[in-house]
């Protein structure tokens, strides 16, 4: 068993990355008025689920020992001009991220969305990676 999977310990990455993103799936159904998830498309899920991506990757980028670039700083700087909604959901995430969801010290590496033939309902994919 590697370090991924005791960290785990049984747990899909896509899984637990769903319920670490949910806050701002939520956040992003009330804001544009959609009734549920199978209303938005894959691509603009893909898009949404983008922001929690990021952070989570930040977060552990500034925990590594290996890392010379503050992602976190740069998100703040980034997004300064940005409502206060979202500096506030991404404050909210960060916080997630650092408590809830701490022992999980991985990369999250690339979101893969689809839809299933035969109900419709949307397919997420998620793989953990140790690198930087």
């Amino acid at each position: 068993m590697n370090k991924v999977e005791r960290m785990l310990n049984g747990k899909k990455v896509s899984v637990l990355f769903n319920e670490y993103a949910s806050p701002v799936l939520e956040f992003y159904l009330d804001e544009s008025g959609y009734a549920g998830l199978e209303e938005m498309s894959v691509e603009e899920m893909n898009k949404v689920l983008q922001l929690p991506w990021l952070i989570w990757n930040a977060v552990v980028a500034q925990g590594s020992n290996n890392n010379n670039i503050d992602y976190l700083g740069s998100i703040t700087l980034l997004t300064r001009h940005t409502p206060n909604e979202i500096k506030e959901l991404i404050k909210f995430m960060r916080k997630r991220k650092e408590t809830k969801f701490k022992k999980y010290n991985f990369f999250l590496g690339e979101i893969r969305l689809s839809r299933s033939n035969t109900n419709n309902e949307i397919i997420l994919t998620v793989e953990a990676r140790m690198d930087s």
